[in-house]
């Protein structure tokens, strides 16, 4: 045994004689099982975050091999629900590669065009509940042409629920980490990829997967830091109506919580950005108003003319 290894144990003999000369034999034995957990703790977790993708369901996430570079500099508008949205001209997006969002199909749009990827990150939307299922088959009611992207846990509930998603037309997405606090070297769909504070940054993620350039962002309003009322969307009612947990008010939420989220919110939108740039992607943000500053700003009408670089 080395010197170090030797000043280590002979340091944990003083603490172990010092313990059991402060409050006897039980606390010895308490402290080894709380030690012990703790360790249990972190094999389960260093197992979890080294599960081989192939035990979760490879076979599904490798078909999203199909979807790499598909649009290759071609561009693209990522569609947020706030409710600056009410202000964007959709109609001029009707021939356009669109990725859309949770209650996006509450937009009459859609009885003019469909969305081409509709992406749902939120694993309230996969609680089993028949108000869930209620939800879902409002969706498609209207939407009946576009490619879906959700987790891949959801698969299991999708099939013993009989939830209407089109199998052929849904994809699967598996998350590990979290994109705010992970430097991104790649993005592959066809692995894990960075978990989410906002679907947002998932359909963003599948943009950059399919080779998308630029991406256009409208009705990211993110507002939450300035109201205390309810989460707003382009819509007046509820996203989810008489959830338990989905109910779109902060009331029950304190401030240091949503500033935290927002945080990290921004976090993720700022790895992105860097990865973006490096990799000669350009993410513009065209929504009308809005606190998202981390990606530069166009005006909307501008993209569909001959000068697309105007900025606001």
């Amino acid at each position: 045994m080395n010197i170090r290894g030797l000043n280590k144990m002979n340091y944990y003999k003083e603490k172990i004689r010092e313990m059991y000369n402060r409050d006897g034999i039980t606390s010895l034995f308490l402290a080894s099982v709380k030690y012990t957990l703790y360790q249990t703790a972190i094999l389960i977790s260093n197992f979890a975050n080294s599960i081989p993708i192939s035990i979760i369901n490879n076979k599904l996430l490798k078909e999203n091999r199909r979807f790499k570079n598909i649009h290759k500099n071609k561009r693209c508008f990522i569609i947020g629900n706030g409710p600056s949205l009410k202000k964007h001209n959709l109609s001029l997006l009707k021939n356009e590669i669109t990725f859309v969002v949770n209650a996006f199909w509450k937009h009459p749009i859609i009885k003019e065009w469909q969305p081409t990827y509709y992406c749902i990150a939120d694993p309230v939307f996969f609680d089993g509940s028949g108000i869930m299922r209620n939800f879902f088959e409002n969706l498609f009611l209207g939407v009946n042409n576009s490619k879906f992207f959700i987790p891949q846990y959801s698969r299991k509930l999708i099939k013993n629920n009989k939830l209407p998603f089109p199998k052929e037309k849904t994809n699967y997405i598996a998350f590990r980490d979290d994109l705010c606090r992970k430097t991104l070297t790649s993005i592959d769909i066809t692995n894990y990829i960075p978990g989410v504070i906002n679907v947002t940054e998932l359909a963003m993620m599948i943009a950059i997967y399919m080779g998308c350039t630029p991406i256009y962002l409208i009705g990211f309003d993110h507002d939450w830091l300035s109201h205390r009322s309810k989460d707003r969307h382009f819509y007046k009612e509820e996203t989810v109506s008489n959830h338990k947990k989905a109910t779109g008010t902060f009331k029950n939420i304190s401030y240091i919580v949503t500033i935290k989220d927002v945080l990290k919110l921004w976090q993720g939108y700022e790895n992105l950005s860097k990865y973006s740039n490096k990799k000669g992607i350009n993410i513009l943000n065209a929504s009308k108003g809005g606190f998202l500053d981390v990606f530069e700003r166009v005006k909307y009408e501008s993209i569909f003319s001959q000068n697309n670089n105007k900025e606001l």
